[in-house]
This record gives structure tokens, C-alpha cells and sequence, in this order.
């Protein structure tokens, strides 16, 4: 008979919870292997493996008997280790085990537990071969032995046998022989052990019994195993459950949703005849002659509702230590920059999914990071004032990171990035060509944080944008009579643009030979940005922790356009941002009276970021934008849906109903800075979820 030597005092509750089977697994060796003799005649032949073979065998025993195992399944799993090459180690076991559905995720974690506790006060292993049942008794000491040290409880139990008692025991060779014998008759050397199979009241002390699982119970661990023993190994790696190929391992997703009904509101008293001049720049020029003119006009007048969905999904994947891609993919359209809301009710066609982001990113050093492509982005933005925070970045960008000692830390930005680049056949029908005139914006941002002790914490930036040949310049003198000319400047105008920016007309077009003064000749024009763009932005945030995990967080932004004039604006001919003319004299001499300095102030309190049910933040802030005080193209798109010359206040507050999904209301009202009236208010009710 095979006895198992363990303390008493931790042996009621090893068994009571089928720790003691972690405790066996955990302290075997880094590999074993399993041989048994399939002759009939040698039932005593041994089965040859290190020390930690025979907890692999208490496992098989117990389940066995336990019922969870059957014979034929038992055997099956030792003809498969057999027949298995390179030694496995203990987690194989417990993994063909999981495979079997023989061990559920509850008592799979309490092993992995037990084994931490095990390794990290002992490395001594029980010295025990196979049992015939999972009864275990305390040993008596025999003549002719030497005594070993009883280990500790923490240790689970264990103590090491002397050789006499090594000698004394025997070995079964086969699931079938582990269950069918009860027990078996020690050498003289050993303590006898009780042949009784049920527990008694009169039981000597340091006996324990195994629990047998009923049928009911056994049904319950194979339904909940699959799916819970799976997730729980991949999630904290305890062991590897059907391991997946090693490059999927290097992939990680992430995504968002958003679901949002939106009201536009539009006062009754706006003036309602603006130019619309992204959809005159995007199609075919505009007779500013024709009689009646019919050109694009923006709507001011007339309330909107819409329903809208936004989806993103992003990629990362490790190539190397400090190499990695980065991948999003979102709904939108590919004309605007600063969206990615899907408009629905178009009688359920299908909405866009574009590529977004692609970039590389490169750490050379700890302190410093690279990237390249189509990014997310680099620069840090305390408010939406100069940025949207749906506007990606095309070209480069490096950051290089400081820290001095544990409070302060600062950074420095800077990016190359291509705003538009001339198309190579440029006029198109023209055999004339224009040379390349590509826009750029070169960014430099310095900045950093300081930490304080009390939940103070305190994050400024200086940011420097040169956004390179975005001005407008009047063409050669050109004979656009026709909608189908080009002239030699038309790509200076801008491929996007919201409103507010101050525009001009782009052609110098001729007189066309034989026309009506009285009518003018046809003219075909273009619109292009009268002032050039230099901004700079100073912004800082003030967080204060609360109670828990509450913050109260300040944002300030302020922006200047360091290349505005507005003698040099009102000598190109502006178009927009005029004085208004009364209504007594609607042929006045309108004077330009836009501007270059923006601001932006906004209050947070509550959870910076909602994850869980119950929590929240609140938004309270004031925004005013001149003119010309960023590029109206990249800045918000919800505030006085979108773009400059605008000022007014928004709120909103969102709450979390689960985990990773919160609902989110704002209000949005604005009206213009300078020209002529534009009061909008919007209201943005959102479902949003995260995974």
C-alpha cells in the first residue's frame, strides 16, 4: 500500500477544498513523465519519473476514484503522455484535465494560488509514490529508520520518507489497478493504515477523507469550464489552454461606439445668405455674374435633426521591443478631417468604414519616441480650440520626455506634417503644368506637469503651429469664361473648411471679347484664405483630486494668430467678415472687421474617465474664437457646428449605467463674434460604450 505523509493539522482543509491537489501539482519539478506496464504479469513494475511525477499520479488517483475520470479516459491520457517525445511538465496535466472537463475554474484557480504560496515558502516535495484510494494517514516511526523533519503547515504537510519506508511501499501500474485496490499491506517498517473507505465519527486523529463529487456536480463543472477556464488563462496567463499562434500575441484591439441623436437650432433672425464655400471649392467655380446667382448657400434658418453612429476600431501590433504599428479604422467620410459621425436615414444603405490611422512608432531611448505616417494627435491639447479631437496627422512627429526627480516632468514636441500635396497633372487640361505647391504645418510644442503630494497637479504647454503656403494667391490672368478652364492658382485654395476664416476670390479673370458691360462677362471664381496662419497657443490644466477618485480639473486655452494684419486682410478684397450694412443703405462701403485671438475655459468635475455603473463628470466651459484666429478647418465641429468667429457657453454631464458604457448629454449655445447675425444652439444626446 502507498501512504501520503502529512501534517494533520492542515489535512481537514486541503481536502475538504481539493487544495491538497494544487499543493501536489505545485511542488513537482519543471518536467515529469509517466510510464506504466501494460504486461499483466509485472503488477508491481514501477512507474520511472522525477519526484514530480507522483503528484501528476495523485491527480489521476483522485479523479479516479472521485468518479470524475473514467478508466478508459485515464488510460487514454497515459498512452498519450507515453507516447509524447519531449517531457511536460505539471500545467500539461492540469491542461489535458481542463481539455477533459474535469476541473472547473474555481478549484483551477485555487491551484495556481496554492502553488504561489507553496513555491515561495518551500521547495520540499512530498515523497510519495501512487495510493491505492485518497485516504492519508500519519506514519509511525519504524527501527532501522532516520527521522525526517516534519515540515510546516504553510508547506502543506509534507515530510520526507526515510529509505526503509521508500522500500516498504508499492506501486500500482494503471488507472485500473489505482481504483480497484482500496488499500494494501505495508512492510513491517511502515505504520499500518485503516482498510475503511467511509468516514466515522471515531476516526483517529491527522486521518482525512476525499469528497467524492456527485453526478450533479460533475455535469456542473463541464458546463462552466469551456468558456470560464479559457478567458481566466488568457487574462492572467496562468497557464496556456489551447495556445494560439505566437504572432497573435502580439496584437492587441481596442474600439469604441457611439450612438447620438442631435438637434441643430437655428434663431429665426439669422442672416441667411452666406456663401457656402466648401461646396463651391469642392465642385465646379461659381459664376459670381450669372443672373439670377444661385450659389451654395449655408443654412441658417431651419432646425435640423439627425441621427448618427460613429464606430472605431484600432489595432496594435508589437513588431519589436520598442517597435510598434498602430492601426484605426472609423465610420465618417473622406472629405472632412474633423468627423467621424456617420449620418443615418439613407434608406439603410450601408455606411463608410475608412482607414484613419497608420502609423509606426520607434523608441530609440526610454526618454524619446518617433512615429510616422497617419497618426493620432502628438500634441498635447488642454481644449478642442485649435484641434478637433477627431483630426488625424499625416507626416512625423518625435517627442522627447524629461523627468526632474518624481514632481516634475516636461516634454518637447515636434511634427512635419503634409496638409495638401499638388496633384503631379495639375491644371489638368492644360498642357501648362504647375510645380509643386504643397502645404505643411510645422509644430513645435514645449511643456510639462508638475505633481504635487496632495492630489495636486498642475500641466502647462507653449505651442508654436506654421501652417506653410495655406494663403490664398490671385492668378495670372485667365480666361475662365467657362467652368471648365483652370487657372494657375486654383490649388491655393483649400481643399477643407468649415466657416469663419476670412476669404477672397482666387482668379483674375479677363474680359471676355464681344460681351454686355451692362451684364459683365461671364466669371468663373474659386475662394482661397486671405490671411496666412502662424498660431500660437499657451494652455493649462489644474486637476485636484477629491474624495476617492473624484478630480476637479481646470482647462485654459489661449490662441493668437501671430501673422494676422488686418490693413493686409482688407487690401486683398475680403468677401466675409464684413461690417454689417443697415437696411437703409445695403450698398455700403463695408470695412473688414475679423480677428486673431481666441480663448477657451472649461470646468470638469467627477470621474476623469467612466468605466464602471454609477459613475460621472459634469463640463461647464465659455469658448470664444475670432475670426482668424486659428485655421477654421481643423478647430471643434459640434460648437456652432463648426469653425471661427463664434462665442458662447456648453454643458453636459455624463453617467456610467454599466460597465464600459455611459450616456452623455451636452448643450451647445453660440452665436457670432463679428458680421453678420448667426445664433445656433445645438443639443447632443449620446449612447457611448467602450471595449
Amino acid at each position: 500500500m502507498i501512504i501520503i505523509r502529512c501534517s494533520s493539522a492542515v489535512l481537514p482543509q486541503l481536502a475538504q477544498s481539493r487544495i491538497w491537489l494544487a499543493v501536489a501539482l505545485m511542488t513537482g519539478a519543471s518536467s515529469w513523465s509517466m510510464a506504466a506496464e501494460t504486461d499483466a504479469n509485472k503488477p508491481t513494475a514501477a512507474l520511472a519519473a522525477p519526484i514530480s511525477a507522483d503528484s501528476s499520479k495523485d491527480v489521476l488517483r483522485y479523479l479516479i476514484n472521485s468518479k470524475s475520470l473514467s478508466l478508459n479516459d485515464a488510460q487514454s491520457l497515459l498512452q498519450q503522455l507515453r507516447n509524447e517525445q519531449s517531457k511536460k511538465t505539471s500545467d500539461d496535466l492540469l491542461r489535458s484535465l481542463i481539455s477533459s472537463k474535469a476541473l472547473s475554474l474555481s478549484d483551477a484557480q485555487k491551484l495556481v494560488d496554492n502553488l504561489r504560496a507553496s513555491q515561495a515558502q518551500t521547495t520540499v516535495v512530498p515523497a510519495t509514490t501512487a495510493v491505492a484510494a485518497p485516504v492519508i494517514a500519519p506514519v509511525a516511526k519504524a527501527e532501522n529508520t532516520v527521522q525526517a523533519e516534519t515540515l510546516p503547515a504553510s508547506a502543506g504537510g509534507y515530510r520526507l520518507l526515510t529509505a526503509t519506508e521508500k522500500k516498504a511501499e508499492s506501486v500500482v501500474t494503471s488507472p485500473a489497478a489505482i481504483a480497484a485496490t482500496p488499500t494494501a499491506t505495508p512492510a513491517p517498517t511502515t505504520t499500518p493504515i485503516e482498510k475503511k473507505a467511509e468516514p466515522v465519527a471515531t476516526e483517529p486523529a491527522g486521518r482525512i477523507r476525499a469528497v467524492y463529487l456527485p453526478d450533479s456536480e460533475r455535469q456542473r463543472i463541464r458546463d462552466e469550464l469551456k468558456e470560464e477556464v479559457l478567458a481566466a488563462a488568457k487574462k492572467e496567463g496562468w497557464i496556456q489552454v489551447e495556445a494560439a499562434p505566437e504572432w497573435t500575441r502580439r496584437l492587441s484591439f481596442s474600439g469604441d461606439l457611439m450612438l447620438r441623436q442631435q438637434a441643430e437650432l437655428y434663431d429665426d433672425r439669422n442672416y441667411d445668405q452666406a456663401l457656402n464655400f466648401q461646396a463651391i471649392n469642392s465642385d465646379k467655380p461659381l459664376n459670381i455674374f450669372a443672373n439670377p446667382l444661385t450659389p451654395p448657400i449655408l443654412n441658417a434658418t431651419k432646425d435640423r435633426n439627425a441621427m448618427r453612429l460613429r464606430v472605431r476600431l484600432g489595432m496594435q501590433a508589437i513588431i519589436a521591443d520598442n517597435v510598434d504599428a498602430n492601426l484605426r479604422f472609423t465610420t465618417g467620410n473622406t472629405t472632412s478631417p474633423v468627423s467621424s459621425n456617420q449620418t443615418l436615414g439613407s434608406s439603410f444603405a450601408k455606411a463608410n468604414f475608412l482607414l484613419d490611422r497608420a502609423s509606426l512608432r520607434y523608441r530609440p531611448t526610454a526618454n524619446l519616441t518617433l512615429l510616422g505616417g497617419r497618426m493620432a494627435n502628438p500634441f498635447l491639447a488642454a481644449t478642442d480650440l485649435v484641434w478637433d479631437k477627431d483630426v488625424s496627422f499625416d507626416g512625423w512627429s518625435g517627442q522627447y520626455k524629461r523627468a526632474f526627480g518624481e514632481q516634475i516632468h516636461s516634454f518637447a514636441t515636434l511634427g512635419l506634417f503634409s496638409l495638401e500635396n499638388t496633384d503631379g497633372n495639375f491644371p489638368l487640361k492644360s498642357q501648362f503644368k504647375v510645380g509643386s505647391h504643397d502645404k505643411w504645418l510645422y509644430g513645435l510644442q514645449l511643456g510639462g506637469d508638475w505633481r504635487g503630494k496632495d492630489g495636486l497637479s498642475v500641466r502647462g504647454s507653449l505651442a508654436y503651429y506654421d501652417f506653410a503656403n495655406v494663403q490664398a494667391e490671385l492668378s495670372s490672368p485667365c480666361d475662365a469664361w467657362t467652368d471648365s478652364v483652370a487657372c494657375d492658382t486654383d490649388h491655393t485654395r483649400p481643399a477643407f473648411v468649415q466657416k469663419g476664416n476670412t476669404m477672397r476670390l482666387l482668379r483674375n479673370v479677363t474680359a471676355q471679347p464681344g460681351a454686355d458691360p451692362t451684364k459683365g462677362s461671364p466669371t468663373y471664381e474659386y475662394y482661397g484664405l486671405v490671411s496666412p496662419y502662424r498660431v500660437a497657443e499657451l494652455s493649462t490644466t489644474i486637476d485636484q483630486a477629491l474624495t476617492g477618485a473624484l478630480h476637479s480639473q481646470l482647462d485654459v486655452s489661449f490662441v493668437k494668430n501671430l501673422a494676422f494684419s488686418s490693413a493686409g486682410i482688407a487690401a486683398r478684397d475680403p468677401v466675409n467678415n464684413l461690417s454689417p450694412c443697415p437696411q437703409t443703405n445695403q450698398s455700403c462701403d463695408q470695412k473688414f472687421i475679423g480677428g486673431d485671438v481666441g480663448y477657451q475655459v472649461q470646468l470638469r468635475v467627477g470621474y476623469p474617465q467612466i468605466h464602471d455603473y454609477g459613475q460621472w463628470n459634469t463640463l461647464l466651459g465659455y469658448r470664444r474664437v475670432e475670426s482668424d484666429a486659428v485655421m477654421d478647418a481643423f478647430t471643434d465641429s459640434d460648437f456652432h457646428t463648426g469653425g471661427t468667429n463664434s462665442k458662447g457657453y456648453y454643458l453636459g454631464g455624463s453617467v456610467g449605467f454599466s460597465k464600459n458604457a455611459w450616456l452623455t448629454a451636452r448643450w451647445l449655445s453660440a452665436t457670432e463674434v463679428e458680421g453678420e447675425p448667426l445664433a445656433i444652439d445645438v443639443l447632443q444626446l449620446d449612447v457611448n460604450a467602450r471595449f
